[in-house]
């Protein structure tokens, strides 16, 4: 059984240092550090490449069926009728 008061162990200066570095060689070797960057290129973001049929995550091809029907109601129904 554990106290509450025991704290996990603290890294010693040498094991954050080596942390740094593998975070380091990583971000040196992919090119960037953090999340996978988008792979769409660039032209799809255009209004050529859309006209070209090139697709972005934001297409509405992309969206699940839920999402798409959020987008497609109309903003403006029921207004000016009384």
């Amino acid at each position: 059984m554990t106290s509450r008061n025991q704290r996990k162990a603290t890294p010693t200066a040498e094991q954050l240092k080596g942390d740094l570095q593998e975070r380091t060689d990583k971000a040196q070797e992919q090119g960037y550090f953090g999340h996978v960057p988008d792979k769409t290129p660039n032209e799809a973001y255009t209004l050529g490449g859309q006209a070209a049929g090139m697709l972005t995550p934001e297409s509405p091809e992309n969206k699940p069926a839920s999402d798409a029907l959020e987008g497609d109601a109309d903003p403006n129904a029921g207004e000016g009728e009384e």
